[in-house]
């Protein structure tokens, strides 16, 4: 039985707005698949914020992590965002309410909070150039989350249709086996 969800068409002179839609399988997939994403995106980017506190900015724990961000926030988000604007027609422009164009970068989700939020930076002489236990746990269940995303995106190949997207995967996987397995 399919659920019936509001998927938003562009305006013309028959005034279409939010239209009611069957609910597919390919539309919760590209939902889960963009929820997952901001998520591990915005735990990248904490993780990244509260090491780069008590690190010198060329501390290798600083570059590895924002090089990850990097192929994850930019490249890997421009990929799926072309993925989910080639798969849809033009005329459908949102689905729940959520711009197909937004489904991979918003940030205005309130999905999960920094846990780091309260820690201080430290002044440079001061600087510990150590992740903290804590710090390495979130960090390496992101890395989890990242590496179950990639596997979800394996299992999804039918809405991969663009070699750029697959050499983006493959690069973070390797990236991912040399910096933190």
């Amino acid at each position: 039985m399919s659920e019936i969800v509001s998927v938003t068409t562009e305006q013309s002179s028959l005034g279409a707005g939010s239209v009611q839609f069957p609910y597919t399988a390919t539309d919760a997939i590209f939902l889960k698949l963009g929820e997952d994403f901001r998520i591990i995106r915005k735990r990248l980017l904490y993780t990244m914020f509260s090491v780069r506190k008590s690190h010198t900015k060329q501390h290798i724990n600083n570059t590895r992590l924002y090089d990850l961000y990097k192929l994850v926030s930019s490249k890997l988000a421009s990929c799926l965002d072309d993925e989910i604007c080639t798969y849809y027609p033009i005329t459908i422009y949102c689905i729940n309410e959520i711009n197909l164009t937004s489904m991979f970068y918003s940030y205005n989700n309130n999905e999960i909070e920094d846990p780091f939020a309260a820690k201080q930076f430290c002044s440079r002489k001061n600087y510990t150039n150590l992740i903290t236990p804590e710090e390495q746990e979130y960090l390496d269940k992101t890395i989890v989350l990242l590496q179950k995303f990639i596997i979800m995106l394996d299992l999804n190949k039918d809405l991969i249709r663009h070699k750029d997207t697959a050499n983006c995967v493959d690069k973070i996987t390797k990236y991912i086996e040399a910096h933190y397995a």
